[in-house]
C-alpha cells in the first residue's frame, strides 16, 4: 500500500491544501516535506491518523509521540477547526480530510479513497453526532463508492491495524523522549504488546476474570462477599495511590529529561561561544593588574627620589632636569585628554545615532574599530595636541604630580637607594603591557562575554532544577516502592479471599472455565513472545550494524518479557540511560524499523523530524537506509536535518520521488495560516 493523495480542508492551520505522491521505486521512494518548527508538519501525520483510525487514532497519538494519549477526541477535534473558516461560509461549516491509498505491485491503479468529515455549526461548535465516512474504490481514475456493510472490509484489506500504526507513522525525536522517561524494556515491552496483540489478549483476559469471578460472587455469603469486596476496595485503592506516585515519577523523570537537555545544549552553547571566562574573572583580573602597576609606580617614585644625584655630572642632572620638564608637561596633556575624554564620547553618540549617519553607514561600519581609531586620531590633531615641550615619549611616566615636584624641588637632597631601579622599571613595563592586553581582550569579547554570563546563569538556574529533580525523583521512587508492596500485600489477601470463596462453593463448571480462560491467555502471551523474538532479535542487531556507525553497542538482545540488554563488544553490559541522545536516537530508530519489517505490512514509513541531534554520517546512513526499502518513505523535515544542498545532491541522483515545502503565517484572530508549494525545498 502507498499514499498517493492527502487533501485537507479547515484543518488546523490548512485552510485548504493537497498533496499527490507517486508510487515507490526502490532507489527513488523518498519524498521530503520541509517546514520549521510550527508550520505544519505535525499537522499532516496527524490527518493521517485520523483520516485511517478516526476515534481510535487518539489512543495512538502519544505512542507515536503526537501528544497527550489523555486528550479527548470531542475536544480534540473542535480545536482543530481552521481559526477562520468561518469567514468562508456564513451559517455552518465543515472540516474534511480525503486520502487515497494505491496497492502496490499491481498493474493497474487500483485503491480506495476515504473521505472523513466533521461538522461545526454557525457558531464554530462541533456537531459529533453528524461525522461522516465515506469510501470509493477507485480503478484507473474512476470512483465508485463502497456500500457501510463492506467499509470495514475495504479498510482492513488496504489500511493498516491501529496497533501496528506506531511502528510506520511517528515523531522520531518524541519517541525518543517517550522511551528516556520509561526506559527503554519498558517502552519495548509495550510496543511488543502491541506488535502481538497482546494488549487485546490482556482486555479479553480482565473481561473473562471480572466474569468468573460475578459467578462464584453470586453464590457466596453475605460475611464472605463483605470481606472480599473490601479486600477489594482496599487492593483497588493502594493500586490508584501506586498510579499516583508512579505518575508523579514520571512527571519529574520528564523534568529531568527536559533540564537535562537544557543543560546539554547551554553547555555545548558556552563551548561554542569561545571563551568560557566569566566577564567578572576579566575584571577582577584587570583590577588586579591596575593595582599591582600602581604599586609599582610608587616603588619607582621612592627609588628614584633617593638617588645619589650629585655624584652625577653637571651635564647629565641638567638632561634630567630637562626630561622631568617635558615628562611633567607631558604628564599635564595626558590629564587634560581625560578630562576631556567625556567629550569625545559624547561627540561619538550623537555621529553613531545620527539619522543621516545611520542612513549612509551600515552598523557594521560603525562598529569598525578603524573607524573608531581614525576618530580618535583625528580628535588628537585639532583638540589634545601634544605641547611642543612635552616629552614624547615619556621615559618617567611613574610619577604623578607629587613625585615631579618633589624630584625638582629635591634635587640635590640625596640618599643611597635600596631598590634595583632598572629591575623595577621591567616589571612595570611588563604589567603595563599585560594591563593592556587584558583591555583589549575586554573590549574585544565584551559581547560575547556578557552573552556567555547570561548562558552560565541560566545553566546554573538548570542545574539548580535538575538537582531538585533528582530529589524529587529519589522521594517519589522511595513513595512507589512502599506502594508498591502494600498493593503487593493486599493482592496477596485480596487473592487469598477470593481463593477460600472458591473452595467453599459448590463445583461452578462456567466459572472454571473463565478460570482455565485466563490461564491459557498467560500462557499464549509467552508463546507469542517466543515466536516472534528470534527474528525481532536477528533483525534489531542486522539493523544496527547498518545504521549505527559507532561501535559502541556490540549485540543486542531482548528478553521474553521485552526487558532490553546492550552489550558492548567484549560483553560487556551497557546501560541505555547514560548513552547519547543521538545514540538512543538511532537505537530506538532501529527497533522501530524492525518491528514495522517483521509485521510484514508493506505500509509507508511517515516519520517526523527523525534526523534532528544525529550526526551526519547517521544521517546519511538512515537515508541510506530508507531509499533502499521497497516501500514509500515520507519525511518531515527541517531545514537543519537535510540541508539544501543535501536535497540538491539527492535529487540529482534521482532519489527524489517528489518534494513539498510548507510555510505558515499567524493570523490576526489567532492560529496560523499554512501554504504547500511542490517540487519546492529550502533555500
Amino acid at each position: 500500500m502507498y499514499i498517493k493523495r492527502i487533501k485537507l480542508k479547515n484543518f488546523k492551520s490548512y485552510a485548504e491544501a493537497e498533496f499527490e505522491f507517486p508510487p515507490p521505486e526502490k532507489g527513488r521512494n523518498l519524498i521530503l516535506v520541509g517546514a520549521e518548527n510550527g508550520h505544519g508538519k505535525t499537522t499532516l501525520l496527524e490527518a493521517i491518523y485520523l483520516c485511517l483510525y478516526d476515534k481510535d487514532a487518539i489512543a495512538n497519538f502519544q505512542r507515536a509521540g503526537l501528544g497527550d494519549s489523555k486528550f479527548k477526541y470531542h475536544d480534540f477535534i473542535s480545536q482543530s477547526l481552521y481559526k477562520e473558516a468561518d469567514a468562508q461560509m456564513a451559517r455552518s461549516y465543515e472540516m474534511v480530510l480525503e486520502m487515497d491509498l494505491m496497492k502496490t505491485g499491481t498493474f493497474d491503479e487500483q485503491g480506495i479513497r476515504i473521505v472523513r468529515k466533521w461538522h461545526f455549526d454557525h457558531h464554530g461548535r462541533y456537531r459529533e453526532e453528524f461525522n461522516e465516512l465515506m469510501l470509493y474504490s477507485s480503478d484507473k481514475g474512476s470512483l465508485q463508492p463502497i456500500s457501510g456493510e463492506e467499509i470495514q472490509d475495504y479498510l482492513e484489506d488496504y489500511g493498516l491495524p491501529s496497533e501496528y500504526s506506531t511502528f510506520f507513522f511517528f515523531d522520531g525525536e518524541q519517541l525518543v523522549n517517550i522511551a528516556k522517561q520509561f526506559g527503554a524494556g519498558g517502552w519495548m515491552s509495550s510496543a511488543l504488546n502491541k506488535l502481538l496483540g497482546i494488549d487485546l489478549l490482556k482486555v479479553l483476559q480482565a473481561d473473562v476474570r471480572e466474569y468468573g469471578q460475578k459467578l462464584y460472587s453470586e453464590k457466596a455469603g453475605g460475611r464472605q462477599k463483605e470481606q472480599l469486596s473490601e479486600a477489594e476496595r482496599r487492593f483497588q485503592a493502594a493500586s490508584e495511590e501506586l498510579a499516583r506516585h508512579t505518575e508523579t515519577l514520571q512527571q519529574w523523570q520528564r523534568q529531568k529529561q527536559e533540564a537535562e537537555t537544557r543543560q546539554d545544549d547551554l553547555q555545548m552553547r558556552l563551548r561554542g561561544a569561545g571563551s568560557t571566562q566569566h566577564s567578572k574573572e576579566l575584571i577582577a583580573q584587570i583590577e588586579q593588574c591596575e593595582t599591582e602597576t600602581a604599586q609599582l609606580n610608587q616603588s619607582i617614585q621612592a627609588a628614584l627620589l633617593a638617588l645619589p644625584l650629585a655624584l652625577l655630572p653637571e651635564n647629565d642632572i641638567a638632561a634630567l632636569k630637562t626630561q622631568l620638564h617635558g615628562d611633567y608637561r607631558r604628564l599635564l596633556h595626558e590629564q587634560g585628554k581625560e578630562q576631556n575624554a567625556h567629550r569625545l564620547e559624547e561627540f561619538w553618540r550623537a555621529f553613531s545615532t545620527n539619522p543621516n549617519t545611520l542612513e549612509l553607514l551600515t552598523p557594521k561600519i560603525l562598529k569598525d574599530e578603524l573607524l573608531k581609531r581614525a576618530l580618535n586620531e583625528s580628535w588628537n590633531v585639532l583638540f589634545d595636541k601634544l605641547p611642543p615641550d612635552a616629552s614624547d615619549p615619556m621615559q618617567h611616566n611613574y610619577l604623578d604630580d607629587a613625585g615631579f615636584q618633589a624630584a625638582s624641588d629635591n634635587i640635590a637632597r640625596i640618599t643611597s637607594p635600596d631598590n634595583d631601579l632598572g629591575s623595577l622599571n621591567k616589571e612595570k613595563n611588563r604589567q603595563e603591557t599585560k594591563l593592556a592586553e587584558l583591555k583589549r581582550r575586554y573590549e574585544q569579547q565584551e559581547d560575547s562575554l556578557a552573552d556567555s554570563d547570561r548562558l552560565r546563569e541560566e545553566l546554573e538556574r538548570v542545574q539548580k532544577e535538575l538537582a531538585e529533580a533528582n530529589q524529587k525523583l529519589g522521594g517519589a521512587q522511595n513513595s512507589i516502592e512502599r506502594s508498591q508492596t502494600e498493593a503487593n500485600r493486599l493482592k496477596t489477601e485480596w487473592e487469598t479471599l477470593q481463593q477460600a470463596l472458591i473452595d467453599s462453593l459448590p463445583k461452578q463448571q462456567k466459572a472454571e472455565r473463565a478460570e482455565a480462560v485466563c490461564r491459557l491467555i498467560d500462557d499464549l502471551a509467552v508463546q507469542l513472545r517466543r515466536s516472534k523474538l528470534d527474528a525481532f532479535r536477528k533483525t534489531v542487531s542486522s539493523l544496527h550494524k547498518k545504521i549505527a556507525h559507532d561501535k559502541q553497542i556490540g549485540d543486542i538482545e531482548i528478553g521474553e518479557d521485552g526487558s532490553l540488554s546492550l552489550y558492548s563488544q567484549n560483553g560487556t553490559a551497557i546501560d541505555f540511560q547514560p548513552l547519547s541522545h543521538g545514540e538512543k536516537k538511532i537505537l530506538v530508530l532501529t527497533l522501530i524499523a524492525a518491528l514495522a519489517e517483521i509485521t510484514d505490512y508493506q505500509v509507508p514509513f511517515v516519520v517526523d523530524t527523525p534526523l534532528t541531534s544525529l550526526d551526519t554520517r547517521h544521517c546519511n546512513n538512515l537515508v541510506q537506509y530508507w531509499m533502499n526499502l521497497n516501500r514509500q518513505v515520507i519525511i518531515l523535515v527541517q531545514s537543519a536535518e537535510i540541508s539544501s544542498d543535501v536535497y540538491q545532491k539527492l535529487n540529482a541522483q534521482g532519489r527524489i520521488g517528489k518534494s513539498y515545502l510548507i510555510r505558515s503565517q499567524s493570523l490576526q484572530g489567532g492560529g496560523k495560516c499554512a501554504t504547500v508549494t511542490p517540487h519546492a525545498y529550502f533555500e
